[in-house]
C-alpha cells in the first residue's frame, strides 16, 4: 500500500465541488436550512418520533453508502454488513465516478451520523458505519477520520455486547495502525485480540481477516515461517466461505512470501491468481497492489523494464481511481527500478513525486522510503550532503516504524563519504 499528480479525477484536500448527484441523491443541507428543521422537529415532534425520524435518515445514508462502496470494493462485499433498503425510495450511485463523488461530499455528514448515533444510544449504526465505510476512509487517505470513527465503534461494540462488531472493529483498526502508521505493534495486538474474540464466537470469516492481518506484520518483521502459516491457514477459511476477495488477498501474501524466499515462480503463480481473482471481482485496488507486487518480483529477477511497465499500469489506476496511498507506491516503485536502469535524474523525479504525495497524506512507511531511494540515488550522483540529509531522514522514520530498514540505512550513513558542510536544500520529513 502503498495511496498532486496530474490526470487526478479531483482534490482530496478541499472540498469537492457540486456533484451531478445533488440533483438526485439528498445531499448536504444548507446550513440554516438544517438548523430550521431541527428547531421545528424539536417544537413539534416528541422525542421517540424524533429517534425514529433520525434512524430513517441515518439508515438512508447507511444505505446509500453502502451502494457507493460495493462500485469501488466490490471484492469487499463479504466483509461489510448487508443494508436493506430503506422504505423510502433511495437513488444510490450508478458507478465508481458517481461513488466517489458521493462519498467525498458526503463524509462530514457521514461522520457526524456515526458520532451522534454513539452518543445517543443508537449504538448499531455506529458500528455498521465503520465497518461499511473502512476501505474508502482507508484506501483515500482519511486515516484520522477512519481513527475516530473505528474508536466510536469500537466503543458501541463494546457498550451493545456485540462481539463480532468488537472484533471486526478491531481488526479495521488493526489495519489503519500497520498501513498508514507503520505501527507494526500496535496493528499484531488488535489482530491478535479480534483472533481471539472470533474464535470464542465461532466467526471463520473474521478469524480469516486476523490470520491475514497477523501474517502481514510477521512478514514485515521479516519471519517468513510464521508468516507463510498465518497466510495459508487464513486462505483455507476464504476459500471454505467462498470468500473470493479474502481469497485474492492471502494469494498476494503468499506471492510476497515466495518472492522472498528466492521463490519466483511460485511467487508469480501466486500473483496470477490474485490478479485473476480481483479482476474476476472487479476490485481496482487488489488489481493496483498486485500489479505492483508482480514489479517489485520483475526487479528481483532484474527484468527492470518489465517492471516499470507494471508499476506504470498501477500508477494509472492509482490516479484514475484515487488511491494516494498506493499512488506514492508505484511511484517510489518506478523509481527505484529507474534507478537500476541507470536513469538517474527519472528516479530522482519519481522519488521526489512519491515523497511529495506520502508527506501530503501523512503515509509514513512510502515517505521513509522515498527518503530511502532519494539517498542512494543522490550518493550515486555524487551529491553526498543531500545522500546524508535523506538518509538521516529516512533512519528517523524507520526507527519511528520500528523495521528492519533501520539498520540498513544506518550501516548506508556509516558508509557515506562525510559531508561538504555547505548549507545544502531543506528536506522535511
Amino acid at each position: 500500500m502503498r495511496i498532486p499528480a496530474a490526470g487526478r479525477p479531483h482534490r482530496r484536500c478541499t472540498p469537492a465541488p457540486p456533484s451531478p448527484l445533488d440533483r438526485r441523491i439528498p445531499g448536504t443541507f444548507h446550513d440554516l436550512l438544517r438548523e430550521h428543521a431541527l428547531a421545528t422537529a424539536a417544537a413539534q415532534e416528541p422525542p421517540d418520533a424524533q429517534r425514529e425520524a433520525l434512524g430513517r435518515l441515518f439508515h438512508h445514508y447507511l444505505h446509500i453508502a453502502s451502494t457507493a462502496i460495493g462500485h469501488l470494493y466490490p471484492e469487499g462485499r463479504n466483509r461489510r454488513p448487508r443494508i436493506p433498503a430503506p422504505d423510502t425510495p433511495a437513488w444510490p450511485p450508478r458507478d465508481e465516478a458517481e461513488a466517489i463523488a458521493w462519498l467525498d461530499a458526503e463524509r462530514a455528514n457521514l461522520m457526524a451520523t456515526g458520532q451522534y448515533a454513539a452518543e445517543h444510544d443508537m449504538l448499531p449504526h455506529t458500528t455498521r458505519l465503520a465497518a461499511t465505510l473502512h476501505r474508502y476512509l482507508l484506501g483515500h487517505a482519511h486515516q484520522a477520520d477512519a481513527l475516530a470513527l473505528h474508536g466510536l465503534a469500537l466503543q458501541a461494540g463494546r457498550r451493545s455486547g456485540d462481539t463480532a462488531a468488537e472484533a471486526r472493529t478491531l481488526i479495521d483498526l488493526g489495519e489503519v495502525h500497520f498501513w498508514w502508521h507503520g505501527d507494526h505493534e500496535q496493528a499484531a495486538e488488535q489482530y491478535r485480540h479480534a483472533l481471539d474474540l472470533a474464535h470464542g464466537i465461532g466467526d471463520r470469516g473474521a478469524e480469516a481477516r486476523a490470520l491475514q492481518g497477523l501474517g502481514i506484520v510477521s512478514r514485515r518483521r521479516r519471519d517468513y515461517d510464521r508468516a507463510h502459516d498465518h497466510s495459508a491457514q487464513a486462505l483455507a477459511f476464504f476459500r471454505e466461505l467462498g470468500d473470493r476477495g479474502g481469497e485474492a488477498r492471502c494469494l498476494t501474501d503468499l506471492g510476497i512470501v515466495h518472492e522472498h524466499r528466492g521463490r519466483h515462480e511460485d511467487a508469480h503463480e501466486h500473483h496470477r491468481q490474485a490478479l485473476h481473482a480481483y479482476r474476476e471481482t472487479g476490485s481496482r485496488i487488489g488489481e493496483t497492489i498486485v500489479l505492483n507486487n508482480i514489479g517489485l518480483l520483475y526487479q528481483r529477477q532484474g527484468r527492470y523494464d518489465e517492471a516499470r511497465r507494471q508499476h506504470r499500469q498501477a500508477l494509472e489506476l492509482c490516479r484514475r481511481f484515487d488511491f494516494p496511498g498506493d499512488e506514492a507506491e508505484s511511484l517510489n516503485a518506478l523509481a527505484e527500478a529507474a534507478r537500476s536502469l541507470g536513469d538517474l535524474a527519472r528516479a530522482v523525479t519519481e522519488h521526489d513525486s512519491a515523497l511529495t504525495l506520502a508527506r501530503e497524506f501523512g503515509y509514513r512507511p512510502e515517505q521513509a522510503r522515498a527518503h530511502d531511494g532519494l539517498a542512494h540515488v543522490h550518493r550515486d550522483l555524487g551529491r553526498i550532503d543531500l545522500a546524508h540529509d535523506h538518509a538521516r531522514h529516512a533512519l528517523d522514520l524507520y526507527t519511528a516504524l520500528a523495521v528492519p530498514e533501520a539498520d540498513e540505512i544506518r550501516t548506508f550513513l556509516a558508509g557515506l563519504p562525510p559531508t561538504t558542510n555547505v548549507p545544502t536544500t531543506t528536506v522535511m520529513s
